[in-house]
């Protein structure tokens, strides 16, 4: 299991400015004077809500919000309020908040009612200073909190890491940005899910409605792959359909195949090529590509296809990874036989150049097996996440998966980890959106507790350690597992990762990951070693069989 072993050296952070709106700029010296006192005053005093425990885990104890003052000056809290929902508001009492402090305001709890929002307000002209909707919707005992501390992105805080009047806890790899969303709980296969004009949109997908399990069709769409609104409830092509965003467009390709710009609006259209449900289409080279049995296709326009293969070396093959990478298109794992006593499952990996010549990258890759799995190229590599294969007898997770592996190259795979903190699962939205790898839904069998609709991310910027190299030198690390890569900027750069995953590694000087959210991370079955002239500052997150010895 990963698990956190060190708290984060926390960086200088720069603040915000809050509440003062910019006027167009003035030639009058008074005029310029004013602004710029109002400038330092924003900065001396900066009271924001920072983090909210909005249900505790024991019925006697309080919800509660808490103040950060993140400016540089003290801040007399009984000039504001707190206002929950539409309640009247709570006085904060007469307290001086210094820089850098903190203070918890218990919320009394008359009904049953859920806490929906917060505000904080300025007493004097009742002006909204700050304020969190709390519609990623935290578990009891879960808080909703900035990171970091007084400006970052409010994402919810597990049962362990919740902090009362201290700074917030570094999330680690994975961050958790919402437990259910207006979307459904469901698993989509394939991956119901494009981002298309700076929006995120999900489809369809497989779910429990109304006492039966079945595949619907509907459209959602989010700005910021978090807060979702629903866009048709019922547009009318089929949930098992291939989607693709392609020249602005989006495309449903299955039995009947549809196009929309907007989401709400589907036009019919007629191809040249007779389609089925459950194929897998990408984007390569200026074109569609769609891989369907054992045949591959390819049209510029959605409309007139061409047969490029009929007869693939790896033959028929259900639910794998079909995708675009490196200029080469890519076909991985799936399985045959389902439904069948003789189930198969695959971990093989192909490319092409043109969709004609395949070649066979590796015949048994490093991961397991897998179908329902999520496959994509993030930050210069290829990802696998997640899945499903042939249980065990005494596999209490059904087959399901919450691995994640990593490659450069199709040949050469590390397991970046080996549980991630989402729950295992088949059949998930997985997609890259502002420079971070999201994933969402997916199902872990067992019925209506094991089917998702939360949001994860993970920061891009992954570097892995070269073998037998200098850890404490940028020059030790790679972009890519290969050793044959970039070298990163700097220990102190914000959302990265830096995997130790090739070898046992001594640290015998100083080793500092000090930008927020950025973490080392530990490959299952390794050994790292800290001498006694070693020094490590990082959050350390160990996976499976690590031994982590400590000499000083």
């Amino acid at each position: 299991m990963l698990s956190r072993i060190f708290p984060d050296t926390r960086p200088i952070t720069c603040h915000r400015l809050r509440g003062a709106g910019y006027a167009r700029m003035q030639t009058a010296i008074a005029t310029i004077a004013i602004l710029i006192l109002l400038c330092l005053q924003s900065f001396a005093q900066q009271l924001v809500i920072n983090e909210v425990l909005r249900e505790p885990t024991q019925p006697t104890d309080s919800s509660w919000v808490e103040l950060y003052n993140g400016g540089t000056e003290g801040a007399e809290v009984s000039s504001y309020a707190l206002r929950v929902n539409t309640h009247d508001l709570i006085p904060l009492g007469d307290v001086s908040l210094q820089p850098s402090g903190f203070l918890i305001i218990p919320i009394p709890r008359t009904t049953d009612e859920i806490i929906s929002s917060v505000s904080l307000v300025q007493l004097q002209d009742d002006q909204i200073i700050d304020e969190v909707n709390l519609v990623i919707d935290p578990f009891p005992g879960e808080s909703v909190g900035r990171v970091p501390d007084g400006f970052g992105e409010f994402i919810i805080m597990p049962a362990g890491k919740v902090t009362p009047a201290r700074p917030n806890a570094s999330p680690g790899p994975w961050v958790k940005h919402a437990n259910s969303t207006a979307f459904s709980p469901r698993d989509s296969s394939p991956n119901a899910c494009v981002v298309h004009r700076d929006s995120v949109w999900v489809f369809a997908g497989y779910r429990y409605v109304d006492g039966d399990w079945f595949s619907r069709s509907d459209v959602y769409k989010s700005a910021d792959a978090k807060v979702w609104e629903v866009v048709n409830p019922n547009p009318p092509y089929d949930p098992y359909s291939a989607f693709v965003n392609f020249k602005d467009t989006i495309r449903a390709f299955g039995t009947n195949s549809y196009y929309s710009i907007d989401g709400i609006e589907w036009t019919p259209f007629e191809t040249s090529l007779s389609l089925t449900e459950g194929m897998r289409a990408t984007v390569f080279d200026g074109a569609i590509w769609i891989l369907r049995s054992n045949n591959i296709y390819r049209s510029t326009d959605a409309v007139n296809w061409e047969i490029v293969n009929d007869n693939v070396p790896w033959g028929s093959r259900d639910w794998p990874a079909f995708l675009s990478f490196k200029n080469k298109l890519w076909m991985i794992g799936g399985g045959i036989g389902y439904g069948e006593d003789n189930l198969i499952n695959f971990n093989d990996v192909w490319s092409s150049e043109d969709g004609v010549n395949w070649t066979q990258v590796t015949s048994d890759a490093k991961f397991p097996p897998r179908y329902w799995f999520n496959a994509l190229a993030f930050d210069g590599k290829l990802w696998i996440l997640g899945g499903w294969q042939v249980p065990e007898p005494d596999d209490d997770q059904y087959g399901n998966r919450n691995d994640v592996w990593v490659s450069s190259d199709g040949e050469n795979w590390v397991e970046m980890f080996t549980h991630t903190p989402w729950g295992q699962r088949h059949a998930m939205f997985a997609f890259e959106f502002r420079n971070r790898l999201w994933i969402s839904a997916g199902y872990g069998h067992l019925g209506l507790s094991r089917i998702y609709n939360d949001v994860w991310s993970l920061d891009g910027n992954t570097w892995f350690a070269k073998p037998g190299a200098d850890l404490t030198q940028l020059i030790g690390w790679s972009s890519n597992p290969d050793g044959d890569g970039s070298a990163p900027e700097s220990f102190d750069l914000a959302g990265q990762l830096f995997f130790l995953g090739l070898g046992s590694s001594v640290i015998s000087d100083t080793l500092t990951i000090k930008g927020t959210g950025s973490s080392l991370i530990v490959a299952s079955g390794e050994r790292i070693e800290v001498t006694e002239t070693g020094l490590l500052r990082s959050e350390v997150y160990l996976n499976e069989g690590v031994e982590l010895k400590l000499k000083n």
